[in-house]
C-alpha cells in the first residue's frame, strides 16, 4: 500500500501514520524538499519526494519578465518545468538545498 502526500506539510501526515502503527508498512511519497524531509528519506520512512524546484520556477519567471521588458518578446503561453524525483540514492545531490549532511550510499 502507498500514499502520496500532495502537500508540503507532510510531517503531520507522517505523524498520523506513525500513531496508527503503519509506518514502515505503507510506502510514502511526499511533495517538496525541506530540511526535515532529508532524514526521513535517508531512514526510508519516505520512499521519495517530488521536488517542485521553486528556485528554478522563480528564475524562469524572472528571465521571462526581463526578456519581455528588454526585448519586447512575448512569453509563451505555457512554460513547463518537470519536478525532480528525489530518492535516497539521489539525496546527496540535493544536500545543499536541504542544508543537511547526507550520508553516502551504503
Amino acid at each position: 500500500m502507498g500514499i502520496y502526500i500532495n502537500t508540503a506539510n507532510s510531517l503531520p501526515v507522517i505523524s498520523a501514520i506513525e500513531e496508527r502503527g503503519l509506518l514502515g508498512r505503507v510506502q510514502l511519497v511526499a511533495t517538496d524538499l525541506f530540511p526535515e524531509i532529508g532524514p526521513l528519506i535517508e531512514s526510508r520512512v519516505i520512499l521519495a519526494t517530488l521536488h517542485q524546484r521553486p528556485f528554478t520556477q522563480g528564475k524562469m519567471a524572472f528571465e521571462t519578465l526581463v526578456r519581455y521588458l528588454v526585448d519586447q518578446s512575448n512569453p509563451s503561453t505555457r512554460t513547463r518545468l518537470a519536478p525532480h524525483v528525489v530518492l535516497r540514492s539521489k539525496l546527496p545531490l540535493f544536500a545543499n538545498q536541504l542544508k543537511i549532511e547526507a550520508s553516502p550510499k551504503s
